[in-house]
């Protein structure tokens, strides 16, 4: 069984410090609605988004296990199609993930090589596509909790527990104050 925790960070610059990280459980917990309605909010609003129709992203991903990190770019085209490229030197040649809005595929040239996507895989790479996840969280997701309260590099994070129907459960960690997400901790691969 390969399990690899993915934590993608996005918008936060490449050089920043390691995440420090400590939990508050004593403290009330927010609503799961305001803490996703302040994060829409925070990237722009409903029709802002609905305004857009594709998207490039880059950042990095970090494989926890490993404790590497290594530059991503994300293509995407609304409703549901997507492509990452993770350029990553250990790997032997360019890692890739798509998924057309029906199939997905993997290429990863330390595994199989090419390969289609099924079951937990297919599920998080068909999440990961919605094209409009920002404002769909609770739509893709069969449960949202708040669990806790932490900080992240001193900062005041709502951590939340999602739970797919179908595939690996995440936690999305939100910025108290500005309702960004700060990070996201998930599983890629089979389990």
């Amino acid at each position: 069984m390969k399990v690899i925790i993915v934590v993608l960070v996005m918008g936060m610059p490449i050089c920043s410090p390691p995440l420090l990280q400590t939990t508050d459980r004593s403290r009330p917990q927010a609503d799961v609605e305001r803490i996703l309605a302040k994060y829409v909010q925070a990237t722009g609003g409903v029709a802002a988004h609905q305004k857009l129709t594709s998207r490039v992203e880059k950042g990095e991903w970090e494989n926890t296990t490993r404790g590497t990190r290594f530059p991503i770019e994300i293509y995407s085209k609304a409703p549901n199609q997507r492509v990452e490229f993770l350029y990553a030197p250990e790997n032997r040649g360019l890692t890739g993930r798509g998924y057309d809005g029906t199939h997905g595929w993997s290429m990863n040239m330390t595994e199989t090589g090419l390969r289609q996507l099924e079951g937990a895989e297919l599920a998080t790479m068909r999440r990961e596509s919605d094209f409009y996840r920002p404002i769909r969280l609770d739509r893709l997701y069969a449960r949202l909790a708040v669990i806790g309260v932490e900080q992240i590099n001193g900062r005041e994070v709502h951590v939340l527990e999602a739970d797919p129907e179908s595939g690996n459960p995440e936690k999305l960690y939100f910025d108290a104050q500005t309702g960004l997400l700060t990070r996201r901790d998930m599983v890629y691969g089979k389990t």
